[in-house]
């Protein structure tokens, strides 16, 4: 999948109790369809997501989690390569 400029990543997964980890889709606005990326990696409980190194030849998703526990730990991040999706 390329990191386009025509759509938008989007984290969706459980709010309430989290008893699984989120999935990863993307929104092309071009065509108004919304596909689920079913080769990421573990996301965890990504609350944020942004395309980092775009204009390098290695662009990446970066995405921030938590745990999903109570009390929250800090959170982490984990970075997605293009060629991992």
């Amino acid at each position: 999948m390329i990191f386009q400029k025509n759509g938008y990543w989007i984290i969706a997964g459980e709010s309430g109790d989290r008893e699984s980890s989120f999935e990863l889709w993307f929104w092309d606005r071009t065509k108004g369809t919304a596909s689920l990326v079913k080769n990421h990696p573990d996301i965890g409980f990504g609350e944020g997501i942004t395309i980092i190194n775009q204009a390098s030849k290695n662009p990446a998703l970066f995405i921030v989690e938590d745990n999903g526990l109570k009390p929250n730990k800090s959170a982490e991040f984990i970075i997605i390569d293009r060629e991992s999706l």
